[in-house]
């Protein structure tokens, strides 16, 4: 197996990839962190262009050819979007987040009556 490497780095879902490896022609499946890609084509032995499939979460890429599975050994980044009205719910407790970047807009104070972050830290 070898490591794939692909551009760009995040993206949400809808999101076109450009994957790049060796021995990627008759690649069976695209997937990102374990979902499958919603459409992707083997552009030549060395490219693959796939689309970041909904539900898709913060992981590696997994190519599936004959020869077996190739993972990327960075994720690609799915942000987390937060819409007004809905509550954020992250994945977990297994999933340690660094960082949440909220995107695509502003929280006024007229919109929002309380924003609670609550961090968890293991001690020992």
């Amino acid at each position: 197996m070898a490591a794939i490497d692909f551009s760009p780095a995040s993206g949400a879902p809808g999101t076109t990839v450009t994957i790049s490896g060796s021995s990627l022609t008759g690649a069976k499946a695209v997937a990102f962190n374990g979902v499958a890609a919603a459409t992707f084509t083997v552009d030549s032995d060395t490219k693959i262009t796939a689309i970041s499939p909904s539900g898709a979460t913060t992981g590696p890429i997994a190519v599936t050819t004959t020869a077996g599975v190739d993972k990327s050994t960075s994720p690609f980044v799915v942000p987390i979007t937060v819409t007004p009205g809905n509550p954020l719910h992250l994945p977990g407790p297994s999933i340690a987040y660094d960082e949440i970047d909220i995107v695509g807009g502003k929280i006024y104070a007229e919109q929002a009556t309380t924003v609670v972050v609550n961090v968890l830290k293991k001690l020992g």
